[in-house]
C-alpha cells in the first residue's frame, strides 16, 4: 500500500510539473494570460505595443501607443511600460507601471549597455534613462527630430542611426537615412544622407551585420497584383551591393503573391527571412534562407524556402533564432495569433503543439501578435485584443505565457539558463546578468583564439576588439556554456 501511495504521489509530482510544449502556463495570470488597459484620473487608455525587451533582471519593457477618447476627440499617446516577470505592472517605474509622453506611436526600442534605450517614434529618435525619463545628454534636450515617416532603425559599429522611413505616412517611397550619434544628418552617406529606393518597393525593416552592411526585406510592388518578396543590400555608405542577389537585390519569384517582414542572422551567419505568401491558392507563413551573396541555401527544406498554411494570412511579427539554432516564428493569423516551431534545417518541429505550431483561442475579437520574449523555456507573447469603448474600437495589451521545452530543467540547468548578456549585437560594452552568482569569464574568437577582455562590475569591456562574432564561455560552479555575441 506504502508502494502504491508513492506511486501515485510521484504520478500527481510529475504531471503538476509537466511543462508541454506550446501549452500555456496557467499559473500565469487568468488561464496563462494578462490583459490589460491604463486609466489616467478618469481617463481610460487602450494600448497596442510594437516592441518589447527583456532586461537582465527579467522584467519586461514594452514600448507602443495609447489611445483615449470618442470617435470625435480621440487622442493618441507614445506608451513605455514595465511588468514584472509574473507579468504583473512594476510599480517601480513612474510609480504606476507605465508612462505616457506626448510623443506619438514609439515604434521600436534598443538598449544601451549603461541601462538607457533608444526609442523610435514616427518622427522622433528619443534617449531614455531606466525610469522612461528623456535623457538631455542626447540631442536637443533627449530628443531627436527626424519629420519622416520612421519605421525601423539600427545602429551602426560608430554608433550612428540607420533609420528606414518613408516621406509620410500615406507615401509608398522607402529610402534609409544616417544619422550621427549626436543626431545629425551623415552627407556622405547615399545622397546627401538619404538613400531612396525604388518606387515600387515596400519595406518593413533593416538588419546590420558585423562589418555593418545594410540589409533591408519587403517586397517589389511592380505588379500590384503579384507583389515579390524582396531582400536588399547596401553598404554603410548607402551604395547597393551589386554582388548580392542581381544588382544589390534578391527576388524571390516562387509564389503568386510574396511579401517579407523579418530579417535576422542563424547561428552559421546566414540569413532568416520569415513573411507571407500565396503558394497555389493557399495563404501562409513563408520562411526562406539565403547566404550573405543573396543566394538560397539549399540545405534549408532541400530548396532554400518553405510556404507553410496555419491561418489565414499568418503574417509573421517577430523571429526568435535560439542558440541551438531552432526558430519560433510568431505572427496573427484569422482573430488568432500564432508560434511556430521550426528546425534549423527548416523542417517542422512535429513535437510542438500540432504539425509544429500552437494557435491561440478564436475569439470575436480582432487580435494581432505585436511581439514576444522567450525566457528559458518559455515564450511570452505580447498581443492585442479589440474591445469597443464609447463607439470607438481600442486595444488592450495582453501578454501570455507559453512553455516551448518540455523538459524540466535541473538546479545546475536552470542556473545556466538565468545567463543574460545585454546589448547584443553591442558595440563596445556588454553586460552579464548571472542573478547574483559567482562566475568566470572568457572570449574566444571564432577560431577558438582567446582574446583579451577588460571586465568590470558585470560589464566587459572590448575597445582593443575588432568588430566580428566572438563566443563567451560563462562557468558557474562546474557548469559552463558558449554564447555567441556580435561586436558592432
Amino acid at each position: 500500500m506504502k508502494y502504491k501511495l508513492l506511486l501515485i504521489t510521484l504520478l500527481i509530482t510529475i504531471n503538476s510539473n509537466a511543462q508541454i510544449p506550446g501549452t500555456l502556463d496557467n499559473s500565469f495570470g487568468i488561464n496563462g494570460q494578462y490583459e490589460y488597459t491604463v486609466t489616467v484620473g478618469t481617463t481610460l487608455y487602450g494600448i497596442i505595443a510594437n516592441d518589447s525587451y527583456t532586461l537582465p533582471n527579467g522584467k519586461i519593457l514594452i514600448v507602443g501607443v495609447a489611445s483615449s477618447g470618442c470617435s470625435s476627440n480621440s487622442s493618441y499617446s507614445g506608451i513605455m511600460a514595465r511588468f514584472n516577470s509574473d507579468g504583473t505592472f512594476d510599480t517601480s517605474f513612474n510609480q504606476t507601471g507605465f508612462k505616457l509622453t506626448s510623443t506619438e506611436n514609439f515604434r521600436q526600442i534598443i538598449p544601451v549597455a549603461d541601462d538607457s534605450f533608444y526609442i523610435l517614434s514616427y518622427t522622433k529618435i528619443l534617449k531614455v534613462d531606466p525610469q522612461g525619463n528623456l535623457d538631455n545628454s542626447f540631442g536637443n534636450n533627449g530628443v531627436v527630430n527626424l519629420t519622416q515617416f520612421n519605421k525601423a532603425f539600427k545602429i551602426d559599429s560608430q554608433g550612428n542611426f540607420i533609420v528606414l522611413s518613408k516621406f509620410s505616412s500615406s507615401s509608398t517611397t522607402h529610402y534609409l537615412k544616417k544619422i550621427t550619434s549626436v543626431g545629425n544628418i551623415d552627407l556622405t552617406f547615399g545622397n546627401n544622407g538619404f538613400y531612396q529606393f525604388d518606387f515600387a518597393y515596400r519595406l518593413n525593416t533593416l538588419l546590420l551585420d558585423s562589418n555593418d552592411n545594410i540589409y533591408v526585406t519587403g517586397q517589389d510592388n511592380t505588379s500590384s497584383t503579384a507583389p515579390k518578396l524582396i531582400v536588399a543590400k547596401l553598404t554603410n555608405n548607402g551604395d547597393l551591393y551589386n554582388t548580392f542577389g542581381v544588382n544589390g537585390v534578391f527576388k524571390l519569384n516562387t509564389y503568386v503573391i510574396s511579401r517579407g517582414f523579418l530579417i535576422n542572422f542563424d547561428s552559421q551567419n546566414q540569413l532568416i527571412v520569415a513573411g507571407d505568401g500565396n503558394y497555389l491558392g493557399n495563404l501562409g507563413l513563408i520562411l526562406l534562407k539565403i547566404n550573405t551573396n543573396g543566394i538560397l541555401d539549399n540545405t534549408f527544406n532541400s530548396s532554400g524556402y518553405l510556404h507553410k498554411p496555419i491561418s489565414s494570412e499568418s503574417t509573421p511579427s517577430k523571429l526568435h533564432i535560439t542558440n541551438d539554432g531552432n526558430l519560433y516564428v510568431l505572427g496573427t493569423g484569422w482573430f488568432r495569433m500564432y508560434i511556430a516551431k521550426f528546425n534549423g534545417n527548416g523542417t517542422s518541429d512535429s513535437d510542438f503543439g500540432t504539425n509544429g505550431y500552437v494557435l491561440t483561442e478564436n475569439v470575436s475579437s480582432i487580435v494581432y501578435c505585436k511581439s514576444s520574449e522567450i525566457n528559458d523555456n518559455n515564450i511570452i507573447v505580447v498581443g492585442a485584443k479589440s474591445f469597443t469603448h464609447c463607439n470607438q474600437t481600442k486595444y488592450k495589451l495582453t501578454l501570455s505565457k507559453y512553455f516551448i521545452e518540455d523538459e524540466t530543467l535541473s538546479i545546475e540547468d536552470q542556473e545556466m539558463s538565468q545567463i543574460t548578456l545585454y546589448p547584443n549585437p553591442f558595440i563596445d560594452k556588454i553586460r552579464i546578468n548571472t542573478g547574483g552568482k559567482a562566475y568566470k569569464v572568457k572570449m574566444f574568437d571564432i577560431n577558438g583564439k582567446e582574446m583579451p577582455i577588460h571586465i568590470d562590475s558585470d560589464v566587459i569591456t572590448t575597445t582593443l576588439l575588432t568588430k566580428g562574432i566572438y563566443l563567451l564561455k560563462i562557468n558557474i560552479n562546474d557548469k559552463s556554456k558558449y554564447y555567441k555575441i556580435i561586436k558592432h
